[in-house]
């Protein structure tokens, strides 16, 4: 356990660190002429990468014990599911710092709903990852993430706007952010915070 969370830390002081150090990196997606660009800024792309990485080194450090307990002993895997969800955001918050403090933050929107969409992929990828297994889950994230990247640079402020927010429109769906956090809440106490590959073969093992 104490090694996961070692590998956790590093993880995500690293992607902090990167987007502090370069808040302007990133992608531009321009495949088709006469479509506004999308843009995957670094935070954006820390936090899908941190989402999909996160869960594989750290999931299962609580051990088979804690896999099994009930009422009051199950606590520790929600907190643990949580921070889960929540750490993906934290180079934002470095990124968000970094603009605001060299004044190049007068054109971002509210930072509420650039930090909904992060969630938004967190938990998704939490869903994907619980029920999937590392392998399958992580590949379906990525993309899942390349797909809304693409549709949105193709159908531009579309309706798309409002479902994820893109660089043009930050606006995220709260209803859509609701079902999803539910969902990775959900999924992580049916499966109680293990892979679902290894939660088969525990069970198989009785």
């Amino acid at each position: 356990m104490a090694r996961s969370f070692g590998i956790t830390l590093v993880l995500t002081a690293a992607a902090t660190a990167y987007c502090a150090l370069w808040p302007g990196s990133g992608v531009v997606v321009e495949i088709w002429f006469g479509h506004p660009p999308r843009g995957a800024n670094s935070y954006e792309l820390a936090a899908v990468l941190l989402s999909i990485a996160l869960p594989l080194v750290s999931l299962n450090s609580l051990g088979l014990a804690e896999h099994d307990a009930i009422g009051e002993a199950r606590v520790p895997l929600l907190a643990h599911s949580v921070v889960l969800l929540v750490l993906p955001l934290v180079p934002f918050v470095a990124f968000y710092a970094r603009v605001r403090l060299d004044g190049s933050a007068t054109d971002l929107p509210h930072p509420a709903g650039m930090l909904a969409t992060l969630l938004v992929y967190s938990a998704v990828a939490a869903i994907l990852i619980r029920l999937l297994g590392p392998l399958f889950g992580g590949a379906a994230v990525l993309v899942l993430y390349v797909g809304v990247v693409l549709a949105q640079h193709y159908f531009g402020s579309s309706w798309l706007g409002g479902v994820v927010s893109t660089s043009l429109d930050w606006q995220t769906n709260p209803a859509l952010l609701l079902v999803v956090m539910v969902g990775a809440l959900t999924v992580n106490a049916r499966t109680r915070g293990t892979l679902g590959r290894r939660l088969l073969i525990h069970a198989g093992n009785r």
